[in-house]
């Protein structure tokens, strides 16, 4: 029975561990959509600043263009800022070194990190943006492409992350099955033991009142040819 309790503690075990990959596949699924936004945004913030590079833009024009880039910023900001996954920031650089426990054993992890999206970290903020030159416009489309660039390694991180949390989740599934039906074999193979054990011992009781029973009447039996 001992064996098969081990193996019912690591199916229990495995259970939860594919409970905990899958959380972990919902966190990094909410961080690189909301990392696809962002990066939409910085797409259109770049079209706006080549629109501003070329001399054919007034500079009424150009102030017009830079205060919806940097309203675009504020918005991917506002993700960096705040996307999180039951209450964890996910973007802002504070997701470091985190681990999912992703196997039923200690040290079975999967460790993660997710890069700072904060529009100053990119260079990409208020401060960093000025549209009303030719020359600012021209810095900013590299900034913007440095960016998406940026986000492009998080995203590819995170993505590589996801498919090593799928697997898993796959490995834990066939082990459960494979270690639940071991111990269900192992107890269905104890019980018939028991079982036998059992009746070999209501066997033997019965024959050992049944040989009493039979002592009893012999002993009867000579007493009465002796009378």
């Amino acid at each position: 029975m001992q064996i098969a309790n081990q193996l019912r503690s690591q199916s229990q075990g495995l259970l939860q561990a594919n409970k905990n990959a899958n959380d972990a596949i919902g966190l990094v699924k909410i961080a690189d959509g909301a990392l696809e936004e962002y990066q939409k945004l910085l797409v259109t913030a770049r079209d706006k600043s080549v629109q501003a590079t070329s001399d054919t833009n007034s500079d009424d024009a150009r102030a017009a263009l830079e205060a919806d880039v940097k309203q675009l910023m504020e918005q991917a900001n506002k993700i960096a800022t705040e996307t999180q996954f039951n209450g964890i920031s996910l973007l802002d650089g504070t997701f470091t070194n985190k681990v999912f426990q992703v196997g039923s054993e200690s040290g079975q992890t999967i460790a993660m990190s997710i890069g700072d999206a904060k529009t100053a970290t990119l260079g990409v903020d208020d401060a960093s943006i000025d549209l009303t030159t030719q020359t600012g416009a021209d810095a900013a489309i590299q900034s913007f492409d440095t960016a998406i660039k940026t986000l492009d390694g998080i995203r590819s991180n995170i993505g590589s992350t996801q498919l090593a949390l799928e697997s898993r989740v796959r490995v834990n599934e066939a082990t459960q099955v494979n270690v639940a039906a071991a111990e269900s074999q192992i107890r269905d193979v104890d019980y018939a033991k028991e079982d036998a054990e059992l009746q070999k011992n209501n066997i033997i009781m019965q024959a050992n009142q049944y040989a009493l029973q039979m002592s009893f009447q012999n002993q009867e039996l000579v007493l009465g040819l002796l009378r």
